[in-house]
């Protein structure tokens, strides 16, 4: 009985990395498409559009939400993770490799988190004052600051207060602020980036908001 009950988990891992392998692709081939329709908005275009790196980090995020996701009764709000994880990754790996947030990725964040209201509809009030308070606080820093906080990251945290409500939503920008700091202490101790820079931190409120989001 032992045995089949090993089978049974290696097979559903099996299945699980394949899922997680095939979203690997198609979130590549959308990159991609984003990438050469919007060359303009890209900090470093000269580089290669595909890259290996992005299957590898997709799949292997995915198949520990898929995981995560197989212990959800509600099988709709189980799919509703899977599609608003699947969406932050790629919103952690474009910023991280290109430094940009597409408006589109957002828009997809945000109509996850109109979905999610309906198993939550006390919060609605409270998710759309995170929203606005959150987005406009960066707005704000982005004028106070000059241009250090990108129109990406304002838009991101306006989307992340819809999908998580005000408490996580100031956990987030805290640990977010904090791992970036760290981030860009040891880029410039490594010397792989300058005071000047740009630096980008959607990566760190985005991972952080996919942890609060779908393990906790």
């Amino acid at each position: 009985m032992e045995k089949f009950i090993i089978i049974k988990y290696i097979i559903e891992f099996l299945l699980f990395f394949l899922l997680a392998y095939l979203f690997a692709c198609i979130g590549n081939i959308w990159i991609q498409t984003l990438y050469t329709d919007n060359k303009k908005l890209l900090s470093f275009a000269g580089k290669s559009l595909y890259s290996k790196k992005r299957i590898y980090f997709i799949t292997l995020m995915m198949s520990i939400i898929f995981v995560r996701v197989a212990f959800q009764e509600d099988i709709w709000l189980g799919l509703l993770k899977i599609f608003l994880g699947y969406v932050l990754i790629l919103i952690i790996y474009t910023d991280f490799e290109q430094q940009v947030i597409f408006d589109k990725m957002i828009a997809a964040v945000i109509l996850g988190s109109f979905f999610d209201f309906l198993y939550q509809p006390p919060v609605l009030m409270d998710r759309f004052m995170a929203a606005i308070a959150g987005g406009g606080l960066f707005l704000l820093l982005a004028v106070l600051l000059r241009g250090a906080i990108g129109g990406g990251d304002i838009k991101l945290i306006f989307a992340l207060g819809l999908l998580l409500g005000t408490e996580r939503l100031i956990l987030v920008i805290v640990i977010g602020i904090l791992l970036g700091a760290i981030a860009a202490l040891v880029l410039l101790a490594s010397k792989q980036k300058k005071r000047s820079d740009y630096f980008a931190y959607g990566p760190y409120f985005a991972l952080p908001a996919l942890i609060f989001y779908i393990v906790l």
